[in-house]
C-alpha cells in the first residue's frame, strides 16, 4: 500500500499538482466509487448520478463565476426529475 501511495504521489508532482490534491478525483470519481461499490458487492451510483456530476462539471467550467447562483437547468431538468424519484423511493416507509 505504501508503494502505491508513494506512487501515486509521483504522478501528482509529475503533474505539478501539490498533494493537497490527493482526494481530488475527478475524472475517475465513478472509477473509485465502482470500485469500491464491488468491494462491498453492492450496485454502483445510478446513471443519473453520473450524467447529473457530468453536466455539474460542464456548468462550472462554463460559467465558474455564477454556476452555484443560477439554475438554468434546460436539457438537465429530467436528471432533477429522476434524482426526486429516486429519494422519494427511498424515503418511502415500509
Amino acid at each position: 500500500m505504501v508503494r502505491d501511495v508513494t506512487a501515486f504521489h509521483s504522478r501528482l508532482a509529475a503533474r505539478g499538482w501539490p498533494r493537497r490534491y490527493t482526494h481530488r478525483l475527478r475524472d475517475r470519481e465513478f472509477e473509485n466509487e465502482d470500485w469500491l461499490a464491488e468491494q462491498c458487492r453492492r450496485g454502483g451510483p445510478e446513471g443519473w448520478r453520473r450524467e447529473m456530476f457530468d453536466a455539474a462539471m460542464q456548468v462550472m467550467v462554463e460559467r465558474p463565476e455564477n454556476y452555484r447562483d443560477e439554475w438554468d437547468g434546460g436539457d438537465y431538468d429530467h436528471l432533477l426529475a429522476q434524482a426526486n424519484r429516486d429519494f422519494a423511493a427511498h424515503c418511502q416507509r415500509p
